[in-house]
């Protein structure tokens, strides 16, 4: 009882974090929004989704790796984990120094022939080096046991310290708005590396990761990577198109965030449960915990769609600026893509733990694929335009995770029939 109590509390606890993060983050947009220009604004939305594809994708699935083999080995041997992560850092710097050096030059070249402001060549760069060894070392703090110091340092000092520069670029230096957001990323992830210190000064022959394990942690990679892609490429294409619309979009996006928070947030407390009711075959249970995840989701997500629609375009125009005039559209389709996405939060979780996980990695490549042909060859700059795939997209989501979920469950309760059969 003291065990499940301790987990609920961390849970509880995690949660908490999680929601003070959220309200941080938009924070952090409403201060841009009101003392920075549009292109500012737009320019900060890019650079931000950049870290996030960063901490998914760009760790090549080494993060989900040093949660299944490290935390073991925590317990037997500390110098032993120590040699471990030094390796498999190593292994993540091979692939991800040569990646930012190309960016850096991609960077450069879009800035000489105009298309790519000199400090977003500067600053993407450095962020996506900083967010991939952020999302890295993140998760071997989580091995070690220190889950709450990774999640506060995640969801509370980033964006504080983000809050922070903001400020200070406001009031002493306006043009180094980008800069200041970049530092605040770059900052987190020198803090994270101090304080595994020690993990990094073990002395011994360090274990790289061979070919053998390379195959394990591509398909994780791959996966993390391609669903990253398919949430955060729609904003890469606005502001290609449009800064001023990636503005407007990046509003939508943190609305949609706020909306999906509880379906998260309901995840994370219903996911432990999942496994035990898919070993037990107890597909009653498993039922009732999918539709408790809809109901804690769906309700946050339409209140905040219905606040929406209660606002309207002209107060939101108003309190924003008409430099945001389709930023209310775009949030009202990107809640109702939350409401959807509500529906099917915990539908993942029992796909992963069924071992269906391979059928989620399938459905995020066709998404991701989808998203490229739409974003290169159909978009028309519009971010409301951009809203509405993404909408129609998690929609076709929804619906075959729903169809992939209800098939596992007629699987899981057969042999639970077969078995009371047995015993009549």
């Amino acid at each position: 009882m003291r065990r499940k109590n301790s987990q609920f509390s961390r849970s509880f606890s995690v949660l908490l974090i999680r929601v003070g993060g959220a309200a941080l983050q938009l924070i952090l947009v409403a201060l841009a929004v009101a003392l920075f220009p549009v292109h500012d604004v737009g320019q900060n939305a890019i650079l931000w989704s950049a870290a996030i594809m960063a901490r998914v994708g760009g760790t090549l699935g080494l993060d989900l790796y040093i949660l299944r083999e490290l935390p073991s080995l925590w317990e037997d041997s500390q110098a032993e984990f120590g040699l471990r992560s030094k390796g498999i850092l190593q292994s993540l710097l091979w692939v991800l120094i040569p990646v930012t050096i190309l960016l850096f030059a991609g960077g450069i070249w879009l800035d000489s022939i105009g298309s790519l402001d000199i400090q977003m060549a500067y600053a993407i760069p450095l962020v996506v080096f900083a967010s991939a060894l952020q999302r890295l070392w993140s998760c071997q703090l989580r091995a070690r046991g220190q889950l709450m110091l990774g999640q506060t340092l995640d969801a509370i000092v980033l964006p504080s310290a983000a809050i922070g520069f903001l400020i200070a670029s406001h009031t002493w230096a306006p043009h180094l708005f980008i800069a200041g957001q970049c530092a605040s990323i770059v900052l987190l992830s020198a803090v994270m590396s101090a304080l595994l210190r020690s993990d990094f000064r073990q002395k011994g022959k360090q274990k790289r990761l061979t070919r053998r394990d390379w195959k394990q942690v591509v398909p994780l990679g791959a996966g993390s990577g391609l669903s990253v892609l398919s949430s955060r490429a729609p904003i890469m294409f606005v502001g290609a198109a449009s800064i001023t619309q990636a503005a407007s979009y990046e509003i939508g996006q943190r609305i949609h965030s706020a909306a999906t928070l509880a379906s998260a947030s309901a995840t994370a407390v219903l996911f432990p449960r999942v496994k035990g009711h898919i070993k037990r075959g107890d597909t009653r249970q498993l039922l009732r915990e999918l539709v408790s995840a809809v109901f804690l989701g769906v309700i946050p997500a339409l209140f905040i769609l219905i606040g929406l629609l209660l606002a309207g375009p002209e107060r939101t125009q108003l309190l924003m600026g008409p430099e945001y005039a389709g930023a209310w559209a775009t949030a009202i389709v990107l809640a109702a893509a939350a409401c959807v996405n509500s529906v099917t939060g915990l539908c993942h979780g029992v796909l992963a733990m069924a071992g269906s996980g391979q059928a989620f990695w399938i459905i995020a490549a066709v998404q991701a694929s989808i998203t490229l042909v739409y974003g290169v060859f159909y978009f028309d700059g519009v971010s409301v335009h951009m809203a509405t795939f993404a909408l129609i997209m998690e929609i076709g989501r929804g619906i075959v995770l729903l169809v992939l979920t209800r098939r596992l469950l007629k699987s899981i309760s057969m042999p639970m029939h077969d078995m009371e059969t047995e015993k009549l």
